[in-house]
């Protein structure tokens, strides 16, 4: 199964949230800092496990068909290598009122070190820091309703205490989304990556799809299921709309175009 839905599959590099329009630093404040992966937590329950392998296997310069689990000390080497240099490019994150790091995207480029077998505690990881919550007066409580209201997260999972990277579910939906997007920028020579939308397009896509029926999924990730969710995305009115109103202004002038196009051919 894995064979055949990486067959046609390229890179299309991971993305992260814009930060707010107007970032809480202070004086004195660093707006970027270097933290053990073990000390910086998920603002998310779930990664798309294949996904991300998929991507960290391709980038580094391994075939996708690869097995990390049967790979020579050497090629985990430069695999764990790769994961470093990839971990030097910040990525954003909040500071809760506890003190606790939280990134708010790039979920999948930092569980990299888990499928790299790397220790947590080993592995140093630059973060932006797009807002301090130790300002302001802000409980657990008001941090965790600001994050959903800024669309920095999706659930309740920041309430918990201690939720590192690899304590992170998997989620075979995120996967397939993930995997289509790279697919539909293979085919037709777009960038269909989340720094052109505004934030979680992903997860609004999928509520989107799920609210007009317009696909099933039973875990499966072959090219096949690929390629229908591709049909269920692109084939719809209703869909590519809600692309092209996720836009950033700032997109990428081919997605535009893309997008666009497809709306008016309705």
């Amino acid at each position: 199964m894995r064979i055949l839905l990486v067959t046609l599959l390229c890179w299309a590099s991971i993305s992260y949230a814009a930060p707010a329009a107007c970032i809480d630093l202070f004086s004195g404040f660093r707006n970027e800092v270097s933290k053990k992966v073990s000390k910086v937590n998920a603002s998310q329950s779930s990664v798309g496990i294949e996904y991300a392998r998929v991507k960290l296997l391709k980038k580094a310069g391994f075939s996708i068909f690869a097995d990390i689990n049967q790979f020579s000390r050497k090629e985990i080497e430069k695999l764990q290598k790769y994961v470093r240099k990839l971990l030097k490019d910040p990525l954003p994150a909040v500071i809760s009122p506890e003190g606790d790091y939280f990134i708010i995207d790039g979920h999948h480029d930092l569980y990299s070190v888990v499928l790299a077998k790397m220790d947590l505690e080993d592995v140093k990881v630059n973060l932006e820091i797009v807002k301090d919550y130790t300002f302001g007066g802000y409980d657990m409580a008001a941090f965790e309703a600001d994050l959903i209201a800024r669309e920095w997260t999706y659930d309740s999972f920041v309430k918990q205490k201690h939720r590192s990277i690899d304590e992170m579910m998997d989620s075979p939906q995120r996967s397939l989304v993930g995997l289509a997007f790279m697919r539909i920028s293979e085919r037709y020579g777009v960038r269909l990556i989340g720094k052109n939308f505004t934030p979680m397009v992903q997860f609004k896509l999928i509520d989107l799809m799920k609210k007009k029926n317009l696909y099933t999924f039973d875990n499966k990730l072959d090219i096949n299921t690929i390629e229908d969710f591709m049909s269920a995305v692109l084939d719809n009115q209703a869909t590519v709309q809600f692309l092209v109103e996720a836009l950033r202004p700032e997109a990428d002038a081919a997605l535009q175009t893309f997008l666009r196009s497809r709306l008016n051919a309705f």
